[in-house]
This record gives structure tokens, C-alpha cells and sequence, in this order.
């Protein structure tokens, strides 16, 4: 019997004056480096990031709380639709080339909505993220997004279906997947992609989406829910389920910082036109709940349903009485603009440790096809796993692959029928409710006042501060640090925490602003700095974390982190960076805590206080005879109310599994040891699970894959302390591979079994627009709207490459920042010219940038496709010939002397070069190649449409291969074709490709 429900907790709403622009793009220095907000007049006068080894903060970022400003900048003007520039020493950057975007209507915006499944219990959830594409023109279609899944969860499912067929996703390595991927671009398949580009960030990419067709792509992820202990403002402690749903403007420093830049910081939608019309939906159902607990969802109304009979259905074979299931829906559909956040009361823990045992995701392989069903899945997951899992979300998981084999037997092996045949458990250390010592606390609160802290978010951190030194004893001290552009104290020195002192501190710090850029690593090193060995040394970070280089921050805090130091991170606002709140508390062992409202900071500030003053056990070390591995390798502090819990691998022998640690006594003494341990049994003869006597409880999820998730988090971490990144890598992919998740070397890609389109027809690539957070002011992050003149400044004698951007998100969707590698940079950048034809007047150049024709190799000078200098025939007196430059091109297979390039369409009516076209190629090395045209395998001539893309198939002159790892720089002439088109000379036109170094050694390209 359902009984209907609706609670309101909605968050106060943005403040509309933060989204009053006109549509602008990034200012490619303006990200996080603004003050409050000023008149237009100011604001375009966003200036450049030092070059990267200038030292110190960016030039660029003027004023932070402290006003600091340096030397006068030279300005400079450009169209406001120019993106980030190339990665060169002396470009300018700031948020990989982000703009704010108008999305007119619905009709050509590719995400219909999403819907998001999900069940939970036991401390943990199951999640399922559907996103509805639809092809709304004539040509095939490839869609980008870039889109956030829980930091903490393991991605470990895949599926697309179009039309009436279901294409599930295969584990492979980041190479083979890309390729993968390009391979069935080229044959007209409909495949997916889903890569990731930080802990916390993904790049999705579905192609050869059929015209006028609609796709459902699903991904799965295994995600804890996050325990949070009862509070003054709090009471019981809850179970909380979060789920993002977008990804923040991320502030990347100086060129060439994030080399990945591109990559993670999508185009946004301008809030002040309306967003996205995309919108998420839920389905969230929760087991176990206690009679009287009440489901909440800060900032949605919910509609609820209630199954009060249900058993618990945990998952587990241990008893406990029934509980509600409690089913939840939004009142009304949600823009995806924050965090999804779930609240329930938590049943009190037992205090001591618990055990539950578990299995890692293993199965057979399936193969392609057979009932409407493509690709690869899982099947034989242990007794009844699926049961755990929303809809089918257990059965449809990826294909099996190698354990953890050494160098390139690992690679690609997938669908062996292996799997993961580990034994895993999860271990809960529980503390008692009031630990019988409180500690004298030096406390380090580092707030971040950057521009993208504007509003809500700042008032958030200040809410949380404010608290912490509120709650400070008189045996306490403290400092506050603020950080933008520089890092500010509000003292010399740690102050006692007399009220006058304290009552000082916030008075100052109700007055701070937010403006300047995120220079978070100096920050953070300023803040480790040792203090009193007796005291708890405590140092908590409030921000919303959004920088583009979260690994420098990390391995600052890896190597500076004194003994003994606790490191807490508080998110705030709507969508934190999680990969750096996250990281940073499991580097510092501490707590990642978050604030998207006020009640919200104002539990995490009793939450840290009750975690800093009060430890109960510290140093906890796991080992014993059955302990093959544990995760985190660093197990955080046992605090007041605050569990902790590890994933352990076990020995399929069974043996002593033993916990101990160090229990807090009174300030100066020495600590009392403690020690706890069973006794695991072997598995069974089979290798099942033992029963009986002894025998675990056992949870029917994979808890292998959380395993795998947590020791590639601290392989991570190895790497920040010092690791090599090539040995680091090879072992992520192996231990990604074993547990068959995505990690950074590894991808989920789904390629259905047969063509579906046409793969010799023009199609169109289009790059979804994303929501900026609830909250955020696109004006302090530098987003302004396409179409404006953007002024930017840099450091005088800075020297600008010659930039090429093409841009229509009705057409591509796309951005493509061109820098051509062989032309002078002695001037700085062309102002630009009018419009024709789609391209800018002065993207035409003449063909002498590229040499004469000697150049390019006759005969003589480049043998049979040889690579020759580049020379020839300098003085030969000819007219120049205005060479139209297409832009950058993607690689979409190499193979020996074969090369297939695809491009955009610059304007209507062009006509791709005919078969047998000679084609001039300079490396970027000093050599020289000439290729002819395959018609065959290329796109049909044309004409096409303006914002369709064409591919064109080359073949090598004579014997040969295509060079992997330079740039190439392509010309050819052809016969003008355009209407109205004079019929005497010949048309000329460029372009360039790029190389992939991390793709060269598997046959691969740029997949940009």
C-alpha cells in the first residue's frame, strides 16, 4: 500500500544578478581572477596568467583580499569568441576555452533529459544514470559530454540502446577503447565511450547517432553512502546519497598548466536564458528505513511512496527486524545545475568492528548479438547479486578481463571468462558516543576567496568558519588563511583562542570578498607549516575546489603533510570539486564534509569540531594472517561519531585478521594501545562462502570493484608522494582491468555489432552545453557571452600564436583553437576581419607561409614519399595563392601509408578534394611527404552543409608510413566550385593535424 508524500527543502534560489550578461565567451585569462562584480567597462579587462616557471601567483590574477596587483599589462583586443590558446609557453589560458552559451530552444540541443535510478541500503547504493540523446538533423551524429559521476563510487556498467537494440560495454584500456571507438566511427557502427578525466569528471562520447533518431545510454556506478553522525543542528545521524549532475568552471592557471585543459571544461549554459532544457529525473528507494525516520532532499521537493511491509533487504545474510522501503521521486523535474542530495536517519551503530564479506564482479563471456542484445555482459555474478541492483543494472555488466598481469599481457584482455575471483570484505571500526578525553586543538582554516566563491558559496564557507572558531576553548589556538591570487593571514602567528581574539577574527572575516584567481597550492603549503607537537593539529580547507590541477595540490600536501596533521576538506556551493575535497581528506585523514546550504554548513562545522577535539583511536593498522591488502592503505582517525571503514582483500586460506591502534588518553600521557581480531574461515572446497559456524555475514554486492575503486585512490595518492607516473599507471591499469572499472587507464566503450549508418556520408559532431552550478556567478568566473569584444591583457613582450576558431552550437557544437606551428609568432594577434563565407578574412593566408611549391617536395626533393627537409625551390617567382585554412583535423585511422583525416565543412557549398588530388604534407619535424586522395574511402565530394563534418582518406606517395608523434601541416589545390565562383586558377587550402603522443604506439589519433 503506497502513501504519498511531498516535502519541500528547497535551497534559497541564485541570485538573478549574478546571470545578467549578454552572451559572451571566455576571456582566456578572465577564470576565477575577477574582483566583485564592477561595471562591463572593468570586467573585460581581465588580464593574462604568468607564463607557467615565472613563479609566484599569475601576473594576471589582480587582487585577492589583500588587493595585491603587479606590474602594468599591455592590452590587447580579440573577437570574444577566441578560446583558450594553443599550449605554448607564452599563451594565455585560463579555463580550457569554456564559453557561455545561449541554447536556442530545445530542438537542436542533443540531451532530451536524464533519469537517475537508485537503491540503497546498508551503506551503500547502486546508482544507474540514463541519459536520453537525440539526433535532431538529416546526418549522422556524434555527441560530447562531459559530465560528473561520484567521486568515491566505481563505474562499472555501460549500455546504449537505439531503436530496439540494447550495445553493452566492454573494459578496456584508455588506447584500445580510443581506438575502439575511431574504428567504429569509420565503419558507420553506433558506439560510446566513456572515459575518465579526473576522479569525479568524465568525457562521454556516442557517434554515429542515426538522423532523426533518439539513444538511451546508461551507466552504472557502486558508490558508499556517506554517514553523518548526529549534531547540535543534526540529531539522529543520517545516511546522506549524493550524486552530481554537473561539473564545475575550473580555474587552470597559466598555458600549458592543465595540458588537459580542453578536456574537462565544457561550454555552459547561459542561466540567464534559461540553461539547458535538459532536466533529471529520480528514482531513489531506500531499504531499512526506521519507523519515524523522514527522507529528505535539500533544495527538491520529493514525492514519496512507502511499502511499509518490506523486509530490510540488505543484501546480507545477517537478521534484523523489517524495515520500510521508502520510494522517492521529484516533485517536479530538476535542471541539472547541483549536487542530488538523499537524507534518511541512520539506525545507531553498534560500537565496536563489524565485518561483512563479499565478492568481486566476475562472469562469463557472452559475446555479441542473440535476442536483441549486443556486446558484452556479465552473468554468473554469486547467488542472487542482482537482487541489490536497480532494474538491470547487475546483469548488464561489462566483459571479463586479465588479473593483475605484468606489462602487456594485462592489455586488452578482455572477455576471458576470468573475472575477478577475489574474496573482499568491508570492515566498520564504530566508536563510542562520547569519547572520555577532549584535546587542546591547533586549528588552521583555509578559506578560499577566489572569484568563483562569489555569493552563496562564500557566505557558506564563512557560515562554516565562523562556527569552527565558535566553538574554540580557551587551551585552543588558531589561524585563518585566505587565499585568490595570494594567501593572506589574518596573523603572524597561531593566536590564542581568547574571545576577544576570536571575536576580532570574525569581524574581519564577515568582511571578505571574493575576487582573484584559485592559486590553491601555495595556499596549501603556507598552511602545513609544523606547529605544537602536543596538540591536535588540525587544518581544514573550505572551497569549492575548483581548479584544473587538483595533482599539484595533492602531492603539496603528500610532501609537506608534518606528522600527525589531520588534513579536512569542506566542498561548498551546489557542485564541489570532489576530486580535491577528497583527496585532500584522504591525504590528511580527515574528513571530507560539505556545505550546499546553511544547515548544511552548519552540521560540518560540529562535525569537524567533534572530529578534532575529540579522537578516540589514531594509527589504526590492519594485518594478519588472512589480510592480503587493505584500502586506504592510511585509514583516517576513529573520531566521535564518526565510523570509519576500509575494504580488505582476504585470503581464500581464511587465517587471523587482526586490527590495532593507539586509544586516546588524557593530553600528555602516553596512548593506550588497543587491539581487536577474528578468525576468518577458508572458503569453501567449491569457493563459495563457508556457513555455518564462523562464517561472515555477506552482502550479495561486488564489493571487489570498491576494492579496486579505493587502491587506485591511493595509487593516486603514491603518485602525488613522489611515484613515477609511467609505473603508476601501468599498475592503475592493472588493477582497473582486475575489477573491471573505470579509472584514468581505463574505459568503458560499447560498439554495436553492425553498421548504422551510411560511414561514406557527411555527419555532424556536436558538444553538449552544461549547466553552471546553482549559484556560481558566470561574470566572477570570467564566462561571458559569444559575439562581445573581449579585451584580455598580458605581460609585455607576450607573444601570441596565430589562432583559427570556428563556432556555431547549432551546427557542430564544437570549439577548435588552431595554431599553426610553422608561421612566425614575431606579431602579435590579428585583430581578425569580417566574415565570409564562414571563414574570417584573415584566416586566409597566402600559401608561401607554408613555402613554394619546391617546398612541399617535387619529385626530386621528397623521392617516394620519403621524409626530405624542407627547401627546394625558394626563388622560383610565381603568384601568391590565397590558402583557405580548414581548421584541425581528427585522425580517424592510420595504418601504414593510409591516412583517414575528418574535418568540419567550413562554409556551404565546399567541395572535398577529388580522388587522386595531390596532397602536399610539412612536418613539423623539417620533413616533407606527399599523398594523393582516396576517394573511395573518403566522403563524397560534395556539396555540403555548413557544419557537417567530412572525412578525407589519403594515401602515401610511393613506400612509406605516417609519422605518429609530429604535426603535420596538409595542402592541396583544387578547382573552385563554390557558386558564382571565378573558373580560372585554383582554390587552396589547409590544415593541420596533430599528433596524439599517448595514442602513437597503438595506431592512434587525436580524438578530440
Amino acid at each position: 500500500m503506497s502513501t504519498p508524500g511531498r516535502i519541500d527543502s528547497r535551497v534559497p534560489a541564485a541570485d538573478p544578478a549574478n546571470h545578467n550578461l549578454a552572451q559572451v565567451s571566455a576571456a582566456p585569462s578572465a577564470t576565477h581572477c575577477h574582483r566583485s562584480p564592477s561595471p562591463r567597462h572593468d570586467l573585460l579587462k581581465a588580464p593574462l596568467p604568468t607564463p607557467p616557471g615565472a613563479g609566484g601567483a599569475p601576473r594576471s590574477c589582480r587582487g585577492s583580499s589583500g588587493g595585491h596587483e603587479t606590474g602594468r599589462p599591455v592590452m590587447f583586443a580579440s573577437p570574444a569568441s577566441a578560446p583558450h590558446a594553443p599550449h605554448t609557453p607564452h599563451a594565455p589560458q585560463a579555463s580550457g576555452g569554456a564559453a557561455l552559451v545561449s541554447v536556442d530552444g530545445a530542438h537542436d540541443f542533443p540531451l532530451e533529459g536524464a533519469h537517475l535510478a537508485a537503491r540503497a541500503d546498508g551503506g551503500m547504493a547502486c546508482s544507474t544514470f540514463r541519459q536520453r540523446f537525440r539526433n535532431p538533423h538529416a546526418e549522422p551524429l556524434e555527441v560530447v559530454y562531459v559530465l560528473p559521476l561520484p567521486a568515491d563510487g566505481a563505474v562499472l556498467g555501460y549500455r546504449i540502446t537505439v531503436a530496439d537494440r540494447v550495445i553493452r560495454g566492454e573494459i578496456r584500456t584508455r588506447e584500445a577503447a580510443q581506438k575502439a571507438y575511431r574504428d567504429a566511427l569509420y565503419e558507420g557502427r553506433t558506439v560510446g565511450l566513456l572515459e575518465q578525466e579526473r576522479a569525479d569528471t568524465f568525457r562521454q562520447q556516442v557517434g554515429n547517432i542515426p538522423a532523426h533518431t533518439a539513444v538511451e545510454v546508461e551507466i552504472d556506478v557502486l558508490h558508499p553512502l556517506a554517514f553523518r553522525a548526529a549534531t547540535p543542528t543534526s540529531s539522529p545521524a543520517q545516511w546522506e546519497y549524493r550524486f552530481p549532475t554537473t561539473v564545475g568552471v575550473r580555474y587552470m592557471g597559466g598555458a600549458g598548466r592543465v595540458p588537459d585543459a580542453h578536456r574537462i571544461d565544457p561550454d555552459r549554459a547561459d542561466p540567464s536564458a534559461g540553461g539547458t532544457p535538459a532536466r533529471l529525473t529520480l528514482a531513489l528507494e531506500v531499504a531499512g528505513m526506521d519507523p519515524g525516520s523522514v527522507l529528505r532532499a535539500p533544495g527538491h521537493a520529493l514525492q514519496l511512496s512507502e511499502d511499509a511491509g518490506a523486509t530490510a533487504g540488505t543484501g546480507t545474510s545477517d537478521s534484523r527486524p523489517p524495515g520500510r522501503r521508502v520510494t522517492a521521486t521529484l516533485a517536479e523535474p530538476t535542471p541539472l545545475d547541483r549536487d542530488m542530495v538523499a537524507r534518511w536517519d541512520a539506525p545507531a551503530p553498534g560500537i565496536g568492528v563489524h565485518l561483512v564479506e563479499g565478492t568481486g564482479l566476475h562472469g562469463g563471456y557472452r559475446g555479441n548479438g542473440g535476442s536483441g542484445e549486443e556486446g558484452v555482459r556479465a552473468g554468473d555474478l554469486p547467488g542472487d547479486q542482482a537482487g541489490d541492483l536497480p532494474g538491470d543494472q547487475a546483469r548488464d555488466l561489462p566483459g571479463d578481463h586479465a588479473r593483475d598481469l605484468p606489462g602487456d599481457q594485462a592489455r586488452d584482455l578482455v572477455g576471458d571468462g576470468a573475472g575477478d575471483d577475489g574474496r573482499y570484505a568491508l570492515v566498520t571500526v564504530v566508536p563510542p558516543t562520547i569519547p572520555g578525553h577532549a584535546f587542546a586543538r591547533d586549528l588552521t582554516i583555509l578559506l578560499d576567496t577566489s572569484g568563483s566563491m562569489h555569493g552563496l558559496p562564500l557566505e557558506l564557507g564563512k557560515t562554516v568558519v565562523e562556527r569552527l572558531l565558535r566553538s574554540l576553548g580557551g587551551e585552543d589556538r588558531f589561524e585563518v588563511l585566505t587565499f585568490g591570487s595570494t594567501v593572506d593571514r589574518f596573523a603572524r602567528s597561531p593566536t590564542a583562542a581568547t574571545r576577544d581574539e576570536v571575536d576580532n577574527a570574525v569581524k574581519r572575516l564577515r568582511k571578505l570578498e571574493a575576487s582573484g584567481c584559485t592559486e590553491m597550492r601555495a595556499a596549501v603549503a603556507e598552511a602545513l607549516r609544523p606547529l605544537r607537537s602536543d596538540a591536535q593539529r588540525q587544518v581544514v580547507l573550505v572551497t569549492d575546489g575548483y581548479i584544473g590541477f587538483e595533482g599539484a595540490v595533492l602531492s603539496e600536501a603528500m610532501t609537506r603533510l608534518p606528522p600527525g596533521v589531520r588534513f579536512h576538506a569542506v566542498g561548498v556551493g551546489a557542485a564541489p570539486n570532489r576530486t580535491l575535497t577528497g583527496g585532500l581528506a584522504r591525504a590528511g585523514r580527515g574528513l571530507e564534509l560539505f556545505a550546499q546550504d546553511g544547515a548544511s554548513a552548519a552540521e560540518s562545522a560540529d562535525l569537524l569540531r567533534a572530529a578534532s577535539v575529540r579522537p578516540v583511536l589514531t594509527e589504526l593498522v590492519i594485518s594478519g594472517s588472512a589480510l592480503v591488502a587493505h584500502a586506504p592503505a592510511r585509514p583516517r582517525d576513529v573520531a566521535e561519531g564518526h565510523p570509519v571503514v576500509v575494504t580488505v582483500e582476504l585470503a581464500s586460506s581464511g587465517g587471523l585478521l587482526a586490527l590495532s591502534g593507539n586509544m586516546a588518553g588524557p593530553p600528555g600521557s602516553r596512548p593506550e594501545p588497543w587491539r581487536w581480531s577474528v578468525r576468518i574461515p577458508p572458503l569453501a572446497a567449491e569457493g563459495g562462502p563457508e556457513s555455518g559456524a564462523g562464517a561472515l555475514p555477506r552482502t550479495l554486492l561486488p564489493l571487489g570493484a570498491l576494492y579496486g575503486r579505493e587502491r587506485i585512490a591511493d595509487l593516486e595518492l603514491e603518485e602525488a608522494a613522489g611515484a613515477g607516473r609511467v609505473e603508476t599507471d601501468a599498475r592503475i591499469e592493472a588493477t582497473a582491468l582486475r575489477h573491471r572499472i573505470v579509472s584514468r587507464r581505463t574505459s568503458l566503450v560499447a560498439v554495436s555489432d553492425a553498421p548504422t549508418v551510411d560511414p561514406s556520408e557527411p555527419t555532424r559532431r556536436q558538444t553538449v552545453a552544461v549547466e553552471l552550478p546553482a549559484g556560481m556567478s558566470a561574470e566572477m568566473v570570467g564566462l561571458h557571452h559569444e559575439g562581445d569584444m573581449t579585451i584580455f591583457s598580458a605581460a609585455p613582450g607576450l607573444v601570441l600564436h596565430e589562432r583559427v576558431e570556428r563556432f556555431d552550437f547549432r551546427t557542430t557544437g564544437t570549439r577548435e583553437d588552431v595554431a599553426n606551428p610553422f608561421t612566425s609568432t614575431e606579431a602579435p594577434l590579428d585583430g581578425g576581419g569580417p566574415w565570409i563565407g564562414g571563414v574570417e578574412e584573415g584566416d586566409l593566408r597566402s600559401e608561401g607561409d607554408l613555402g613554394s611549391e619546391g617546398d612541399f617536395g617535387s619529385e626530386s626533393a621528397s623521392g617516394s614519399g620519403a621524409h626530405a627537409p624542407m627547401g627546394g625551390n625558394r626563388g622560383a617567382s610565381r603568384e601568391p595563392r590565397r590558402a583557405l585554412d580548414l581548421g584541425t583535423a581528427r585522425i580517424l585511422r592510420r595504418e601504414g601509408g593510409a591516412l583517414v583525416l575528418e574535418f568540419d565543412v567550413p562554409h556551404p557549398g565546399f567541395h572535398l578534394a577529388g580522388g587522386g588530388t595531390e596532397v602536399r604534407v610539412a612536418l613539423s619535424g623539417g620533413g616533407v611527404l606527399r599523398a594523393r586522395v582516396d576517394a573511395a574511402a573518403s566522403t563524397r565530394v560534395g556539396p555540403h552543409r555548413a557544419g557537417t563534418r567530412v572525412r578525407l582518406a589519403l594515401r602515401l606517395v610511393g613506400h612509406g608510413h605516417w609519422p605518429a608523434t609530429e604535426t603535420m601541416r596538409l595542402a592541396w589545390d583544387a578547382h573552385p566550385r563554390a557558386p558564382g565562383a571565378s573558373t580560372s586558377g585554383k582554390e587552396s587550402f589547409e590544415i593541420t593535424v596533430h599528433p596524439e603522443p599517448g595514442l602513437a604506439q597503438h595506431d592512434g589519433g587525436d580524438i578530440d
